[in-house]
């Protein structure tokens, strides 16, 4: 039996795959979505939530803090999980362990009851790879890059590693590659719960006043609360060039296939989009953003003025093959 820590997405494409190649494994999901959690993992949750609010008000990380109110669902469910996952994990004959974000609470205490029963475990790229990051114990690892390969010997402390595989990324293989972009005419903003409003609206303002043929959408991360976006839909919602997009009303792909500009903060999609032949920067929402990704060991620079932002679309948009530096990332 196999047991498997992916978004729903994925376990669509996962299945398929299976199916197709006729390849029949007994799979267990689990994950962070309510649907794969029982009543009483919530109300178990419920009951340690004093504890672990507690446990957040003595951490010192300012940007712990930050994110304490967006995470705390998670960490109140993982808790429960804990307990919950110790019987599944005994109860079960489980031969490996499968998991693409060992950041996320809920993955990490299956993987912790993994390790603490010497199951096998993969660990398959979600994000691009910290080398501040603790130890991650998995047994195998799957890779998107060279990048990551490197970074990865430094978080495992290991000159070389044998139980690594650079495989790519599975859903960049169907992107459509952007050539050249001859009018800049979609600019799409890529917002996070940690990104500062006024920031990001001086920077909106901007790309009006020096890109007046494009229209600007603004995309969410799709763990962002309603209550959080009601500003920007609420100041944004008469503009006539101003979009308000869902990621769950456009796939990646369809994201990326519209965009000529992708401006984000750290994040993930900076790569993907950059990748795709987007013109993709980075721009700091936030005075307490940090490089958690190493951009400037692969001399990526974080703008915080909008002007010299501004510049370097213009340099990007003349500049050919400005996609080659992404390349390095993904061995797709």
């Amino acid at each position: 039996m196999r047991c498997c820590s992916f978004k729903f997405s994925k376990r669509i494409f996962i299945n398929k795959f299976l199916k197709k190649k006729n390849i029949f494994q007994k799979i267990v999901w689990i994950g962070e979505y309510p649907s794969q959690h029982s009543i009483f993992v919530f109300i178990l949750g419920l009951i340690l939530l004093p504890i672990v609010i507690i446990k957040l008000i003595k951490n010192k990380d300012p940007y712990i803090k930050m994110a304490s109110p967006y995470i705390l669902d998670q960490l109140m469910i993982s808790s429960a999980l804990f307990f919950v996952y110790s019987n599944f994990f005994n109860k079960l004959k489980i031969k490996s362990l499968i998991i693409s974000n060992h950041m996320s609470p809920i993955s990490r205490v299956a993987l912790h009851h993994a390790n603490k029963l010497k199951i096998k475990t993969i660990y398959i790229q979600h994000v691009e790879l910290n080398k501040s990051w603790s130890k991650i114990n998995c047994d195998y690892f799957l890779l998107n890059g060279e990048v990551s390969y490197e970074k990865l010997k430094s978080i495992q402390r290991e000159k070389n590693l044998s139980n690594c595989y650079i495989t790519g990324s599975a859903k960049l293989d169907k992107i459509k590659i952007k050539k050249n972009i001859e009018e800049i005419k979609e600019i799409s903003i890529c917002i996070g719960f940690e990104d500062n409003f006024k920031y990001t609206s001086k920077l909106i303002y901007g790309l009006l006043k020096n890109f007046k043929n494009a229209n600007i959408t603004i995309r969410p991360h799709p763990s962002i609360r309603n209550t959080y976006l009601r500003i920007y839909k609420d100041t944004y919602f008469m503009h006539n060039k101003i979009n308000f997009i869902s990621p769950h009303e456009e796939s990646l792909y369809e994201f990326l296939y519209r965009s000529d500009v992708v401006i984000s903060g750290i994040s993930g999609i900076f790569f993907e989009a950059g990748y795709s032949g987007c013109i993709s920067v980075v721009y700091k929402f936030n005075h307490q953003i940090k490089d958690v990704y190493n951009l400037d060991e692969s001399n990526i620079k974080i703008f915080d003025n909008p002007n010299q932002l501004f510049s370097h679309i213009r340099y990007l948009k003349n500049k050919k093959n400005h996609r080659v530096s992404f390349k390095k990332f993904y061995d797709n």
